[in-house]
């Protein structure tokens, strides 16, 4: 008799109390709209699952991202389980918090991953995108162990110094290994930072192709007699562009060599 009580006892509260894995759905700031407080910062990674709501409606979960100017981003859908994921869904999106698609993913590696990959080239930070997932394969009939992972990543590559003062010139070499293209800029900052670039180039790499810039030849020489860093945004993956500038000085035949540096991850 006491055996029975206590099945009965654990079914009922089973059914008054269904496990949800996904604590963002239950909570009493849910991120199924804009009004999320879940927010994507370099190094993040969450499971979620978009099991069906109340209705049912098919669930839809929002992130909030902060774009740092003339910075760039990746956010990366995978792990994808139960129904989730049927091959090539239509998953993953930048989106205004109107809902509108300001960017879609597209398929990575063998193409049940999702990847979107963004930059901010503007001089100022954009706050108003957020990344949804949703659209489901298995739409209102998905459950809790219909799950995801996303994870996120600050792709900008930081060179720490190029130098065309003193008879050094600086070259900038920057390499694309992968089999997708990559666009990206490159920006020259003074020694003291600030919000304006020395100058900026922009760059298209078709796979396995590199470009060797002249810093002090780009743009009718914007950056002669200028030393300090260098910052580049791109469309690539994190840690996918291979990057370093030479300084080179010709009076002594000297070369000093600064790779490119992702954030760590």
């Amino acid at each position: 008799m006491r055996t029975s009580f206590a099945i009965a006892l654990a079914a009922a509260v089973g059914l008054a109390s269904p496990v949800r894995p996904d604590v963002w759905d239950s909570a009493t700031v849910n991120d199924n709209g804009n009004g999320t407080t879940n927010e994507i910062t370099h190094g993040f990674s969450q499971v979620h699952d978009l099991g069906a709501q109340p209705g049912p409606v098919a669930d839809e979960d929002w992130y909030r991202i902060v774009q740092q100017p003339f910075s760039s981003y990746e956010v990366l859908c995978d792990g994808f389980t139960g129904d989730v994921n049927t091959g090539f869904p239509n998953t993953l999106h930048l989106v205004t918090g109107a809902g509108a698609e300001v960017l879609p993913s597209f398929p990575y590696a063998f193409g049940y991953a999702r990847s979107l990959r963004f930059t901010n080239d503007s001089p100022t930070s954009n706050v108003n995108d957020f990344v949804r997932v949703q659209n489901a394969a298995c739409g209102t009939s998905c459950g809790t162990n219909d799950n995801y992972r996303i994870r996120a990543w600050d792709t900008t590559i930081a060179v720490p110094r190029y130098n065309n003062t003193a008879g050094q010139v600086t070259v900038l070499i920057i390499q694309n290994p992968a089999q997708d293209t990559a666009v990206g800029f490159a920006y020259l900052w003074t020694i003291t930072g600030g919000t304006t670039p020395v100058t900026s180039y922009g760059f298209i790499l078709l796979p396995r192709q590199a470009v060797v810039l002249n810093l002090a030849t780009i743009n009718g020489g914007a950056a002669n007699g200028t030393s300090g860093t260098i910052t580049i945004a791109h469309n690539g993956r994190y840690g996918q562009l291979a990057v370093k500038s030479v300084a080179l000085e010709p009076a002594t035949g000297f070369s000093f060599d600064t790779p490119g540096l992702y954030k760590p991850n």
